[in-house]
């Protein structure tokens, strides 16, 4: 009899231990405009968020904290303004993409923090059109396209509301750099003072610059998380 509850409670052990989790994933989303409509805060300088990332995930190891992180952001604005004068239409695309490593630090039942560093890739693309109207019509197309690379450490700091859910925030440090590439071309038609339209001229203008960025983010990015 004791013989066989050894061996049952032996082999209890050996399946809680091969059932029990090795990895944590969490998936987050940026939660600051949703708290913005709830508590109905103004769009005020001071609650302006400039974290890109809106989405975020992450797998860490339960027994060590190490982990991969990954965070995605993009932004599509499609714009028209036109005061009977000029005209201006503009598309904006912009595109924020990260991946590093991290080490998870389990403070209490309730908090955890962490720290990590970073790989950075950016994209910034802007199509402006701009149409003057008058005796010389005026088209100005600007096209700017922006891309950088780099990196830098960041910190976190959350708290389990629940076994599952989590809110946090982050800080980071990150330096990027890269090429602003800019196309300018303006085409006019002279107003030939016969009753007749003009003849059409373009002139165009390329620019291909570096620059470089160093940016501290403060911790203003509220982040909800999803655990499992």
């Amino acid at each position: 009899m004791v013989l066989f509850l050894s061996t049952t409670l032996a082999n209890a052990q050996e399946q809680s231990a091969a059932t029990e989790k090795k990895f944590e994933h969490r998936i987050g989303v940026q939660a600051n405009e949703l708290i913005r409509q709830v508590f109905n805060f103004s769009n005020s300088a001071n609650n302006a968020n400039t974290n890109p990332y809106v989405l975020t995930y992450s797998i860490n190891s339960v027994r060590r904290g190490w982990g991969a992180r990954v965070g995605i952001g993009y932004i599509y604005r499609n714009l028209s303004d036109d005061d009977g004068v000029v005209n201006n239409t503009s598309d904006l695309h912009n595109m924020n993409f990260r991946l590093g490593v991290e080490k998870a630090f389990q403070l209490n039942k309730r908090w955890s923090v962490g720290a990590g560093l970073d790989a950075l890739y950016n994209s910034d693309y802007n199509k402006t059109k701009a149409v003057t109207r008058g005796f010389d019509t005026t088209i100005t197309l600007t096209k700017t396209n922006v891309s950088s690379i780099g990196g830098g450490a960041m910190g976190w700091i959350r708290f389990a509301v629940t076994r599952n859910i989590e809110v946090g925030t982050e800080t980071s440090f990150y330096y990027t750099q890269g090429d602003k590439k800019q196309d300018i071309s303006i085409t006019t038609r002279e107003f030939s003072g016969t009753g007749f339209p003009g003849n059409w001229t373009t002139s165009v203008s390329k620019t291909d610059d570096k620059q470089s960025v160093a940016q501290f983010r403060m911790p203003v990015a509220i982040y909800l998380l999803v655990k499992f």
